[in-house]
């Protein structure tokens, strides 16, 4: 509508102004604008994203170089892991990969720690190991089916399923240091015993 046909109607300019916002060349842009200003603020109250994060931490505790060849060491990050009930879930030696998994069970949850380990050879005598840590928890939910029969209840059978509840990175510097203290201990075992 045009503004000589409104003001015909009863609505002035100051209505016009009061109401709903400016009219410019016949439109309304006050919601406009309120609706922009609004998606504005609402972008700027966004939390951190964690990626962000992620290389900003310049203090790296999940690397160790070790003074051995990266044969030798891949031999002992296997004894490490299969001595502390670990099982391998996949290795190769060529590439110097391997990955181990155990399990814990507490009530109705099992967790389960992933160890990911990748071995490099900085020397000929000098290994660099790299050690990645997950922890998932699942949880067991039962439920039982019951069928009535007139009024009287008749179970029927229990269903049950599992629930991925969180998987996280582990981030606890003293779980590494315990590993890597293990394969140093070993190296100086093994040492010892050639000497």
């Amino acid at each position: 509508m045009k503004k000589k046909e409104l003001e015909k109607i009863g609505f002035t300019e100051k209505s016009f102004n009061s109401q709903a916002g400016i009219m410019v060349n016949g439109k309304q842009i006050g919601l406009y604008i309120l609706s922009i200003a609004g998606l504005i603020m609402l972008g700027g109250c966004s939390s951190t994203i964690s990626h962000t994060k992620v290389f900003k931490d310049t203090n790296v505790f999940n690397t160790r170089i070790f003074d051995v060849s990266k044969d030798q060491c891949y031999q002992i990050v296997k004894e490490v892991g299969l001595g502390n009930g670990f099982r391998i879930v996949s290795e190769d030696i060529s590439q110097g990969k391997i990955e181990f998994e155990k399990y814990f069970q507490e009530r109705n949850r099992t967790i389960s720690i992933t160890l990911q380990i990748n071995l490099t050879s900085v020397e000929e005598t000098k290994t660099k190991v790299h050690l990645n840590a997950f922890q998932t928890t699942q949880a067991l939910y039962r439920s039982r089916s019951v069928t009535h029969l007139l009024i009287i209840p008749i179970p029927t059978g229990v269903q049950a399923s599992t629930v991925k509840e969180k998987q996280q990175t582990i981030e606890d510097k003293r779980f590494y240091n315990a590993f890597f203290t293990q394969i140093e201990d070993y190296i100086k075992k093994e040492l010892n015993r050639q000497k």
